[in-house]
Parts: structure tokens; C-alpha cells; sequence
């Protein structure tokens, strides 16, 4: 990517991360899946739980980069629990996709998932404040993508699945919110 392409990118998430991040850009990948229909076909199925794993993959690279970034030692250290959590969560969504016969997105970051980890790394030059920040607007995001997916029409083992793999999202959710308003 072109370096002045880049930094333009990385200076309007810096200005308006939020335009940039929106959660209308949350795109699941079979456009025709409704929340409202009866049941899902099996690409249909499998396309929606690589969605979830590739949020995942890309919600580790970012904790990664906010371990690295931080220099509050015991943020570090839940942070570090919450990413193995994450972690558990790619093996396991992998593993049903591959049991559907579809193939587990590569372990590694999308452009959403650059950008979010490159977000990070420059607002960790600010304050643990700003890494935390950064790391809780990626937080919205994946806990939209994971709502929408529970309004899907999942079999009822792939939506326990999926609701499973939410849980420990929602704990880093609220475990980042209450650091970034307590580093206010």
C-alpha cells in the first residue's frame, strides 16, 4: 500500500474513527441471509461463522498489539486471559466450519483488521487511555457482528456455538469500557 495512502487512512481514523469504523459497514458476507427466514443453507451457514472468525482473528491481532502497546502491567495481564479466550474461539468456530465442508479463514488479518491494528498502534503513541479506546471501538464492532448473527436462523447447536463464542467478547466489551472510563 502506498505510504501517503496510508497515513491519510491512519489521520481520518485519528479525526473520525467512528466515520471510518461505522457500524453500517459491518457487512455480512451472503447479503440474501435474512433475519427473518425460516433456515439457512449450508454456504449460507458457513459463510456467516468465517464472518465471526475472521472479526476474531482480527480482535487478537489488535489485543496483541494492545498487550504490546500498554504499559499499565495488570491491563496487560486480563487483557492476555481475554485473547486466549479469543483464541479458543477461532479454533473452535474453525472447527465447525470445516465440519459444515467449508474452509477456516487463514490466521491472519483482513484489511479491517490492518486498520484496526495499525488504529491501535498509533493511539498507543497517546496514553494506555487511547490504546484502550481504540480497542473498545473495535469492541462495538465485533459485538454488533456477533448480535446480528444471533438474530440468524443458526441450528440450534450453531447458535449455543455462537452465543458461547460471544460471551467472553462481552466481558472484554465491558472489562475495556469500565479502563477507558476509569483512565478518563
Amino acid at each position: 500500500m502506498n505510504y501517503s495512502i496510508f497515513m491519510t487512512i491512519i489521520t481520518l481514523a485519528l479525526i473520525q474513527p467512528n466515520a471510518i469504523l461505522a457500524d453500517e459497514n459491518i457487512k455480512f458476507s451472503n447479503k440474501e441471509v435474512k433475519e427473518n427466514k425460516t433456515s439457512l443453507t449450508n454456504n449460507e451457514i458457513i459463510n456467516e461463522i468465517k464472518t465471526l472468525v475472521q472479526y476474531e482473528i482480527d480482535h487478537s491481532f489488535l489485543m496483541e498489539q494492545a498487550i504490546h502497546n500498554l504499559e499499565n502491567q495488570v491491563i496487560k495481564d486480563e487483557l492476555v486471559s481475554y485473547r486466549n479466550e479469543i483464541e479458543d474461539n477461532i479454533k473452535k468456530l474453525s472447527v465447525t466450519i470445516e465440519k459444515l465442508g467449508g474452509k477456516a479463514p487463514n490466521h491472519s488479518r483482513d484489511f479491517k483488521g490492518f486498520f484496526l491494528q495499525g488504529y491501535a498502534a498509533m493511539r498507543g503513541l497517546t496514553s494506555d487511555h487511547g490504546v484502550l479506546q481504540a480497542l473498545h471501538t473495535n469492541e462495538k464492532l465485533i459485538s454488533k457482528a456477533y448480535e446480528k448473527a444471533l438474530k440468524l436462523a443458526f441450528p440450534e447447536d450453531l447458535k449455543a456455538l455462537v452465543e458461547e463464542s460471544y460471551q467472553p467478547n462481552k466481558e472484554v466489551f465491558d472489562y475495556v469500557k469500565k479502563q477507558v472510563d476509569n483512565l478518563k
